[in-house]
């Protein structure tokens, strides 16, 4: 909210591209549930399996930049997930 729209759809779009990654390595169905939040099924994983999956996806997330004209912008996100 703080970067505008444009900036937004840019951290969208970087997202999505790290659960497509993630769906394809893992064998996930990942969604665009609302404007700016996603879900991720993977079905047969333990809580700790659950929870190793969550961290690679803030970590992958968190690797990502996107300029803001010569600024740099991490992305961050939150994650909660259930088993």
């Amino acid at each position: 909210d703080r970067y505008g729209h444009e900036i937004g759809d840019k951290v969208l779009v970087e997202i999505a591209d790290v659960l497509r990654q993630f769906a394809v390595r893992h064998g996930a169905l990942v969604a665009r549930y609302g404007g700016e939040e996603f879900a991720a099924v993977v079905t047969g994983r333990s809580h700790e399996q659950a929870a190793r999956g969550a961290e690679e996806i803030r970590r992958d997330c968190a690797a990502r930049t996107i300029l803001d004209g010569v600024t740099q912008l991490p992305v961050t996100i939150s994650i909660g997930f259930t088993v």
